[in-house]
């Protein structure tokens, strides 16, 4: 691998968690504290929860302090992009902080965030023409609820 002159060469290294990525986390119930479990296990996963999703706002507070914006931070299926992503298919910081928000109440209600929506076709519209937005579950940190609303 190498760039000539003029040339940028990007170079995407990651590394394996041990544990599975952070869809399997979610699809394993390790964020959501739901209200039948012990007050001990709601303060695990309240923990979990607000620990993870400081060290994603970290990293991509690190990445637009450089200009860079990660534009899928979602799981891939198009249910985290903005209403401005759908429409004009142009990415900013504005829609990693948009896909964000959708990511952190994925974690927080251990599913999508959409998930009675019957197509992404028919979900974009909404989003986009009726200011459709996914509710914050009110058994869920209520301040982390507040800055998901913002």
């Amino acid at each position: 691998m190498q760039a000539e002159a003029g040339q940028v060469l990007t170079i995407l290294i990651m590394h394996r968690a041990k544990l599975g990525n952070l869809w399997q986390a979610i699809q394993r119930n390790l964020f959501e504290p739901r209200p039948e479990l012990p007050a001990v296990d709601r303060r695990k996963r309240t923990r979990a929860l607000l620990r993870t999703a400081c060290e994603i706002a970290g990293g991509l507070e690190y990445l637009h302090m450089n200009d860079i914006i990660h534009a899928d931070l979602g799981q891939g299926c198009g249910a985290d992009m903005s209403p401005e992503v759908l429409a004009l298919k142009h990415v900013s910081k504005a829609s990693d902080v948009y896909a964000y928000g959708i990511l952190l109440l994925e974690m927080a209600q251990s599913g999508p965030a959409y998930s009675k929506a019957s197509c992404l076709a028919d979900l974009a519209r909404r989003v986009m023409n009726e200011n459709l937005r996914p509710e914050w579950p009110a058994h869920v940190c209520p301040e982390l609820g507040k800055l998901f609303q913002q």
